[in-house]
């Protein structure tokens, strides 16, 4: 059985494998020269960055009424706008009242 925080550490490990394998050349982002991934993005007058989330619930695996545990498996989506990175105008999936955007699997 899977403890509680078994996916503590895979949200930041998925960013990151998907940056690596962006700063390799995918065409789909462009970086500008000042990108680093360990600043954050820049905001007017250093405000905070504002991170959007959602959850979506894809299946109840398990359920101990008993022990009082639920297993659940979901997806955790995190929206927030930087400056330094641009989508490719060919591999633009959609434009919305934040901008353009892409979705990168």
């Amino acid at each position: 059985m899977r403890g509680i925080y078994s996916n503590t550490l895979l949200l930041p490990s998925v960013l990151l494998l998907c940056l690596a394998s962006l700063t390799r050349g995918d065409p789909k982002v462009i970086f500008s020269p000042d990108y680093s991934l360990h600043e954050r993005p820049p905001t007017e007058a250093g405000q905070p960055v504002v991170i959007e989330a959602s959850i979506n619930l894809r299946n109840i695996l398990d359920v101990s009424e008993k022990e009082q545990i639920i297993s659940l498996e979901t997806t955790l989506r995190l929206y927030w706008k930087d400056s330094r990175v641009k989508p490719a105008e060919e591999y633009l999936d959609s434009t919305d009242l934040i901008g353009p955007y892409i979705t990168l699997n």
